[in-house]
């Protein structure tokens, strides 16, 4: 497992701020160059060719050592990392784009309607912006020194620039509980992450056997209620009163790019780690969680939903159940939160917000735990056929069990298939 902590520069001086501030700035427009000069050139020959414009997508792992910004100060070993860097952001946003062609490609061999993936792929691929990356240096630049000075580490960067030979500074830190739990059980990777504001140190942490014996439980996760357990957890309340909900009305109203935006974004993600911490697994040995993909792309949804992030909620579970040896398995969506765990009906509107009252059998439950245990025991259910979802029969009503999938008159439910020529 590889781990992170990000530590503080409020111990660091006025002046080494301020040459970490120059270096970051230097950094980024040298990967923007790296970036821009990857993006926008034909690069290698024969099966091994980027070129996005003509949607040649094979991304070189390394930059030409030729290949340099003009001006720069920066010295060949920055510029290497910058280079190596610069590469794999476009490779990482390159490899998405193609698993995204693919994707379309398979179904319109099955004769499968996509209008959102047609939609955004018709659109280029936006080139990386460097705006919110952190500079990653390996340990040609940057090593770390352990206690002196009543700090717990000294991060030292040297080989900086071209134009001063033997610059270098020295930036120091401190620990907190997280890092030094980190520190006994793995050790440190020669990676530093750095931004004006923090210092991120990596750790390889030898990875947790899974457990043989425990419960399965699964996770609804929600906006007004964060998470939800098949097995009715009830969750501490935050000391200060913020649930997820308020920090997303608080997110809703600061303006895009502002610094009360990025607080906010920053108190969401502690509340999400805070609140999953939360969870006891110690006699647990599978987690199940809703696989949801692009549950906002296309869709016009209010301020207050476009700040709900799905996938925080779910890294952080997976993280703590890699930690503490728990098998975290990804089960479809379709139906969760409207089908009765009960009698097995489903339908639309058997859910009203936080109330799920079923239209068959009358059964009273929080909506998101009925989800919940739907998600337990989606494994004993009949499999939905491929493109069951565009049928819409969630809005009439159908009957979902281990032994059937039924309109309400009795038919067996089955997709039709497209006639071959």
């Amino acid at each position: 497992m590889i781990r992170s902590s990000k530590h503080t520069l409020k111990f660091a001086n006025k002046g080494k701020l301020e040459q970490l501030s120059t270096f970051v700035d230097e950094y980024k427009c040298a990967l923007e160059f790296y970036i821009n000069y990857l993006w926008l050139n034909k690069i290698g020959d024969g099966e091994y060719v980027l070129d996005v414009a003509q949607g040649l997508y094979v991304c070189p792992k390394y930059v030409d050592s030729k290949v340099k910004p003009n001006g720069t100060k920066l010295s060949a070993r920055v510029l290497k990392c910058v280079a190596t860097q610069a590469s794999a952001i476009v490779r990482s946003v390159l490899n998405k784009r193609i698993k995204d062609e693919n994707k379309l490609t398979w179904k319109k061999a099955k004769n499968i309607k996509d209008e959102k993936l047609e939609k955004k792929l018709t659109k280029p691929p936006a080139i990386p912006s460097v705006d919110k990356i952190h500079c990653d240096l390996n340990s040609i630049v940057s090593s770390l020194s352990v206690g002196r000075n009543k700090f717990d580490f000294w991060l030292e960067l040297s080989s900086l620039y071209n134009d001063i030979r033997g610059f270098k500074f020295s930036i120091p830190l401190k620990n907190f509980e997280r890092a030094k739990m980190w520190q006994d059980e793995g050790k440190i990777l020669n990676g530093i992450s750095i931004s004006k504001e923090t210092i991120t140190i990596r750790y390889d942490i030898p990875n947790v056997e899974l457990k043989d014996e425990g419960t399965v439980i699964a996770i609804d996760q929600g906006l007004t209620t964060m998470l939800t357990t098949s097995r009715a957890d009830e969750f501490p309340t935050d000391i200060h009163g913020w649930t997820l909900s308020k920090i997303l009305d608080k997110l809703a109203k600061c303006k895009d790019g502002s610094k009360g935006m990025t607080r906010s974004a920053n108190h969401r993600k502690n509340y999400i780690n805070w609140l999953v911490k939360q969870l006891n697994l110690l006699e647990v040995k599978e987690l199940k969680l809703e696989n949801v993909e692009n549950i906002k792309y296309g869709v016009h949804v209010s301020r207050k939903l476009k700040h709900w992030s799905n996938p925080l909620i779910r890294d952080s579970l997976i993280k703590l159940c890699e930690e503490q040896g728990v098998l975290v398995t990804l089960v479809d969506n379709e139906y969760n939160s409207q089908r009765c765990n009960q009698c097995g009906w489903t339908q639309k509107a058997n859910r009203k917000a936080k109330l799920f009252k079923c239209l068959n059998c009358d059964h009273e439950n929080d909506a998101d735990a009925n989800a919940s245990l739907n998600i337990l025991n989606r494994f004993l259910l009949v499999e939905l056929p491929f493109g069951f979802r565009k049928l819409r029969k969630n809005l009439d009503g159908f009957f979902w069990n281990p032994n059937m999938l039924i309109s309400k008159f009795g038919e067996d439910l089955t997709v039709p298939q497209p006639a071959i020529n």
